[in-house]
């Protein structure tokens, strides 16, 4: 089922999942996990991205008391959200406030902890928030309270992982490079210097990001390196300027065999 796809909510689903998540190739390990979780929960996903940003009077609506009169027998909601500032998403459920049992979000770039909103530090509408580094929860739960919990990064292993011991790239390019790596002519000038086969950024498939996922980890397992680097070796106007972190490429790769060279991220994962 396409993670894209804006669904009709109905009464008795046991389960709202909504991600806000880009449509683009970046994100395609993401809107795979999304794809993934619809088929284990048995439920559609809801793009709330298709849907206006909720408002400055509606998330200060949202912010004021009475802030729960929950429904022990209602649905659970799943919101799974790109940074902090997606949380506000929450204010635009119909009847969030009375109509489920628990409202759990996670937050894949949680180090932006400054975009907490002001709203959901006010209203604190979550049972349960999970981010993706250990590194971020004391400073989410100073902000938030001790319903922060890590949730760390992981790959689609039997799906769509490979243990193929027979490769034929020795090194694969992936994503943003240092600019001493960011030339792929010279990269592979290097490589068949020494006697190895490079494979350069990977074209995007026609298709969804899902065909893109499924297209970049079979080039992984064909792979049996990838070159990687810390977001702080490559910075970019999307990246955190001081935090260094992992992404679901690096646990895709890893997933899929390839050793991944480059410049690791120190920290927790």
């Amino acid at each position: 089922m396409s993670p894209t796809r804006s669904p009709t909510v109905v009464a008795d689903e046991p389960l709202l999942l909504v991600g806000s998540f880009p449509s683009d190739a970046g994100w395609s390990s993401i809107h795979h996990m999304l794809a993934l979780a619809s088929t284990c929960f048995a439920t559609p996903v809801s793009d709330s991205r298709r849907q206006p940003f909720p408002s400055a009077s509606r998330r200060l609506i949202g912010s004021l008391p009475p802030r729960r009169r929950r429904d022990p027998s209602g649905p659970a909601c799943l919101l799974i959200g790109a940074a902090p500032t997606d949380l506000v998403r929450v204010f635009d459920l119909p009847g969030w406030r009375t109509r489920y049992s628990s409202i759990v979000a996670w937050v894949t770039d949680s180090y932006w902890i400054d975009w907490i909103p002001k709203s959901i530090r006010a209203a604190r509408p979550f049972d349960r928030i999970f981010v993706t580094s250990g590194e971020d929860v004391a400073a989410w739960q100073a902000a938030l309270g001790d319903v922060v919990t890590w949730l760390p990064w992981g790959a689609d292993v039997l799906g769509l992982g490979s243990a193929e011991p027979k490769r034929d790239l020795d090194l694969t390019r992936i994503g943003r490079q240092p600019l001493e790596w960011d030339d792929d002519n010279a990269t592979a000038a290097a490589a068949e210097a020494a006697g190895l086969s490079f494979q350069p950024r990977i074209p995007e498939p026609p298709g969804t990001t899902l065909d893109n996922h499924r297209a970049l980890m079979a080039t992984f397992a064909r792979s049996k390196f990838t070159l990687s680097f810390s977001n702080l070796s490559h910075p970019s106007g999307h990246t955190h300027p001081s935090r260094a972190y992992i992404t679901g490429r690096w646990v895709d790769a890893i997933a899929s065999g390839a050793v991944v060279a480059g410049i690791a991220p120190r920290g927790d994962c």
